[in-house]
């Protein structure tokens, strides 16, 4: 998945991960096979959510400098937010599915619904 991800070339501004084990070795796949920096990686116990409330409180006080963020998390919360936010109703995001969402907004708190850009899912790579 991440090797897909990485063909897309997103700019990536900030990537943020839930503490919980199998969310953060997601996301350090992921930091590895974007050769992204650690620097701009942060751990918070705010994406530690199951229902999106955190999630989305995190989010809209994301710093306005970011443009482009890569959250890691837990459903049901990101399929949550996914349908809630985005244009495309998603049955479930997958064990490391991504979901590229969009706002046309100058600052997050400002986020409410947005386009669904892409998804990528794992079944989609099985052949």
């Amino acid at each position: 998945m991440s090797s897909v991800f990485n063909g897309h070339n997103v700019k990536i501004d900030a990537i943020f991960s839930s503490p919980a084990n199998r969310a953060l070795h997601t996301c350090m796949v992921f930091l590895r096979q974007l050769q992204f920096p650690f620097d701009k990686f942060q751990v918070s116990d705010g994406l530690y959510d199951f229902s999106g409330d955190d999630v989305l409180h995190f989010a809209k006080a994301l710093d306005d400098h970011l443009e482009t963020v890569m959250v890691f998390g837990h459903n049901h919360a990101f399929t949550h937010l996914a349908n809630s936010l985005g244009n495309t109703y998603i049955e479930n995001v997958p064990t490391s599915g991504v979901v590229h969402l969009e706002f046309d907004v100058s600052d997050w708190k400002s986020i409410s619904k947005g386009t669904t850009k892409q998804m990528i899912f794992p079944k989609q790579l099985r052949g």
